[in-house]
């Protein structure tokens, strides 16, 4: 029981904490209340127009596009994740791990991805508006550059850069890897450990919950790209 506690914890991080984002077909977020409406421009302010580095859009698929992750090591590693641009230098991500549904709202800037929400949603919800967003205080960084070996922000540092990395979807060459430890709740002196694989193009195309029980057993659990559809 005590490894299911363990375990347990990690899953949460990793729904609350995680980086992709969507719903499998019956469990996709709705945007009725949102449709019809046109592109707006989000980096236009009184003071002048914000700088964005349009290239940080790399790091998600196109507008429209969904992935599917197959779990190894335990249920609910298994994702479905949609991506939407519905206005310019924004991006909402849901990821649905087949129980719940975790709404990503993320804001491109000059050197940084920004994360500025993650909710729980359900299959009816709207995304936010733009003025709904607008009023939105960032909650951390998703990415940062450089994309270097040992560049941190927030708790994730970048560990390794022009990795290989295996995926069900294809084999990518010049990976970088994020990797966070955070403490186990009720475990004294024990951590897990959480790493994303980065490829310019796709964005996180793996990722590693990884941590040892009390009787020193390692577990892992893994949720890798397989399938890719886009518009």
């Amino acid at each position: 029981m005590k490894k299911v506690a363990i375990f347990l914890t990690a899953l949460l991080f990793m729904v609350i904490m995680a980086g992709c984002s969507s719903g499998k077909e019956n469990t996709v977020p709705n945007n009725s209340g949102n449709s019809g409406k046109p592109l707006k421009s989000s980096n236009e302010s009184s003071e002048g127009v914000q700088k964005v580095d349009k290239d940080l859009l790399d790091y998600f698929l196109a507008d429209g596009s969904k992935a599917h992750f197959r779990g190894e090591g335990q249920n609910f590693s298994e994702l479905d994740v949609q991506f939407a641009m519905p206005y310019e230098n924004y991006v909402i991500v849901h990821e649905s791990n087949g129980q719940a549904i975790v709404q990503y709202v993320y804001q491109i800037g000059e050197k940084q991805i920004t994360t500025l929400s993650y909710d729980l949603v359900d299959s009816t919800t709207d995304f936010p508006t733009l003025d709904e967003i607008k009023k939105m205080e960032p909650v951390g960084v998703y990415l940062h550059k450089p994309f270097e070996k040992g560049q941190i922000f927030g708790q994730w540092e970048i560990v390794e850069t022009d990795v290989p990395v295996e995926t069900y979807f294809k084999k990518f060459d010049n990976a970088f890897v994020l990797q966070s430890t955070e403490p186990i709740i009720g475990a004294e002196n024990k951590a897990y450990i959480v790493r994303k694989y980065f490829v310019e193009g796709f964005g996180e195309v793996k990722r590693e919950s990884i941590m040892k029980t009390t009787d020193g057993e390692r577990l892992v659990m893994t949720s890798t790209l397989e399938s890719v559809s886009q518009p």
